[in-house]
């Protein structure tokens, strides 16, 4: 099984947790920029009682955070 994330909610919460998990693969930039629509993501997910059906070859910042 992957690890994703918790709950974290916050974007630098998944920057931080995306950071650990993904810094050899992702520049850093990128990383904060992904945390920061990751963590939108969420907020709407949890608001709407979603759930996100992802697919693997989404690319790794989001499929790790949301």
């Amino acid at each position: 099984m992957i690890a994703t994330l918790g709950k974290e909610t916050s974007a630098d919460q998944i920057y931080d947790q995306l950071k650990v998990m993904l810094s050899d693969v992702v520049p850093d930039f990128e990383l904060r920029m992904k945390s920061e629509i990751a963590a939108k993501i969420n907020q709407v997910k949890a608001e709407k009682n979603a759930v996100i059906l992802g697919h693997n070859y989404m690319e790794p910042a989001l499929f790790y955070s949301i």
